[in-house]
């Protein structure tokens, strides 16, 4: 599977939704060459178009002898004017439409289907002349298990339900997925949108200063990777998830992210996001700018946070960088936030000032989930 970073897969939901676009009358064609390296390859890919977070159309190529960015684009064409299940795409409907791309790895054949992954793996079940896929991300939004999953994809292909257990060819493939987010198409995902992140870590979290502490890292990560102009969904989405076995591994904290590398593997995480959540625990090395962002982040929330709740409105508005930058000074205040770790944010290359008030802006913007 390609690995791209966070431009390219701009790029490619810029093309896919220029391509939807043109297709619907609604503006020139964009140019016909991408000069990307990475693009230019050969790949599969699907494109899923939603609105109002209901599928709306959804066709792609399993293989392909083209650039994946001309997969992108006649994928995206296809979903929006010739997926059978649904009318044509309406003009009207385009400022509501979300689009989310995967891009596939080359099949494998499936020898023993306990080796299938639920939310790693996508499917592709043939047999004779019938043949047919289910995304990765299929079977993790339906809460199937692997028999499920299978089923059901031979029911895509036209099969009896248990046709893999009785000679149907079983493929598998993985998929980097990424799209745009629900509430604002300028905005951008990788693996799962914020809404499905968040009701991810609501299934292993109950505490709820816990989950507010989650956002508060995902808002403040993507303003540190903002500034540092890093993989900013990549960011976000490890901010909100690198607790989510703290819950669980409370009587047993030297398994504290371990099982969390289980849970996110599961959903198909990529390693990056991994390595920083066992990082931030001291499991592995901080190497990657994320690991050292995370590390420094995770205490500057809680500093933020008992900062806000002194100030005579108990409210993030009331306060300001330097307000905090003086609380941490007093060694009797917050000693729970580790001043160490938060000045780490060195290693980023920026100022302990500027790292405030980037984590002080990202916690302002979602106050109210916050409650501050």
């Amino acid at each position: 599977m390609l690995l791209l970073d966070h431009r390219q897969r701009a790029a490619l939901i810029a093309i896919a939704r220029g391509a939807v676009a043109k297709a619907l009358g609604l503006r020139e064609p964009e140019p016909t060459e991408v000069e990307d390296s990475a693009l230019s390859q050969p790949a599969g890919a699907f494109v899923t178009i939603r609105r109002q977070r209901q599928l709306r159309g959804c066709i792609g190529l399993i293989e392909a002898d083209f650039p994946l960015y001309q997969t992108v684009r006649r994928a995206a064409i296809s979903a929006a004017t010739e997926d059978f299940r649904f009318q044509p795409l309406r003009a009207a409907e385009l400022p509501q439409i979300r689009l989310e791309i995967s891009v596939l790895s080359p099949l494998q054949d499936v020898v023993d289907p306990e080796t299938i992954q639920v939310g790693t793996h996508g499917l592709v079940i043939e047999q004779g002349i019938h043949k047919g896929l289910l995304l990765p991300q299929v079977p993790r939004e339906q809460g199937w298990d692997r028999e499920e999953f299978l089923c059901f994809t031979c029911e895509k292909a036209g099969l009896p339900p248990h046709a893999w257990a009785q000679g149907a060819k079983i493929f598998c493939f993985t998929a980097l997925i990424f799209g745009e987010e629900p509430d604002d198409p300028a905005r951008l995902y990788i693996h799962m949108d914020h809404e499905a992140a968040l009701r991810l870590l609501q299934q292993h979290v109950k505490t709820a200063n816990l989950i507010k502490h989650c956002l508060a890292a995902e808002a403040v990560l993507g303003e540190v990777a903002t500034a540092l102009k890093a993989d900013v969904p990549n960011w976000r989405l490890c901010g909100l998830l690198h607790d989510i076995d703290y819950d669980l591994t409370a009587d047993e904290p030297q398994r504290h992210s371990l099982v969390a590398e289980e849970i996110l593997r599961g959903e198909g995480i990529n390693d990056e996001l991994i390595h920083a959540v066992k990082a931030h625990n001291q499991m592995v090395p901080r190497e990657s700018p994320l690991d050292k962002a995370l590390w420094a982040v995770d205490p500057l929330t809680g500093l933020i946070v008992a900062a806000a709740l002194i100030s005579p409105d108990k409210k993030l508005a009331a306060i300001d960088s330097q307000f905090i930058l003086n609380r941490m000074k007093e060694k009797s205040f917050a000693r729970g936030a580790s001043r160490e770790q938060i000045a780490a944010c060195s290693e980023l290359g920026l100022e302990l000032d500027e790292f405030i008030g980037l984590g002080l802006r990202g916690m302002q913007q979602i106050s109210d989930d916050l409650g501050l």
